[in-house]
């Protein structure tokens, strides 16, 4: 992973514990920031490993959160879409940028939020919200420039999107789907969406001034469209 013999032996001494020995590699002067294959950090080298002592240890001894490595996700989006919240809040304790940016060679971008949302991992998304990070957030992937809200109404995230919502996301904007409420309702169509909170969005957009009744009239125009004719 790290062709340096001093980052490799300092990685060695972290995957094992030696705590010591890791710190005469920093007194000697080791850059906890130097790059590995593809450009992985050893932040993101304790985390694949799932080695919480080298993480804290890291970041105790000046590791970079906001660094990404050239493939894959940096350590704040891999945090972000993480099942285990350390990961996350170790990051956060340290001030990063939330709405740290990759951008990779295929034009796709990725952030936190991002990240949290496709995963649909509450938890990690309300420590972003709370930490400040940008709720109107647009991600450009293979599928078009959208807001975090059109990522988690697309992907039928009816919990996440309730959540952008209630931390003040713009959603009186144009979108690809003639609009959010005809987006929620379009998941009633299939099967395993979270009716609960589907239906408590649809209420918010209704006490917030959207015509949810046009919606519903537009998915059922479709709806008719797509039926065999006799």
């Amino acid at each position: 992973m790290f062709s340096n013999k001093n980052v490799a032996a300092l990685a060695a001494a972290l995957d094992r514990g030696d705590f010591a020995t890791a710190d005469g590699f920093l007194r000697a002067g080791t850059n906890v920031n130097s790059p590995g294959q593809c450009g992985v950090t050893l932040l993101k080298w304790a985390m694949n490993e799932e080695n919480k002592g080298a993480f804290k240890w890291l970041l105790d001894n000046g590791a970079d959160p906001n660094l990404a490595p050239s493939e894959g996700y940096g350590a704040l989006s891999s945090a972000s879409s993480s099942n285990d919240q350390y990961w996350l809040e170790m990051l956060l304790a340290r001030k990063p940028n939330v709405d740290l940016k990759q951008t990779f060679d295929d034009g796709n971008d990725v952030t936190p939020m991002f990240a949290a949302i496709v995963s649909e991992k509450e938890k990690n998304l309300s420590l972003l919200i709370s930490a400040g990070a940008d709720v109107n957030g647009r991600i450009n992937t293979w599928f078009g420039n959208k807001s975090l809200l059109d990522w988690a109404a697309e992907n039928g995230w009816f919990r996440g999107l309730y959540m952008l919502l209630e931390a003040g996301a713009e959603w009186h904007h144009p979108t690809e789907s003639r609009g959010l409420p005809f987006v929620v309702l379009r998941w009633k169509l299939r099967e395993g969406s979270n009716a609960e909170w589907r239906d408590r969005v649809l209420t918010f957009f209704r006490e917030h001034g959207a015509d949810v009744d046009a919606a519903q009239k537009i998915v059922n125009e479709e709806k008719d469209q797509d039926r065999p004719s006799r």
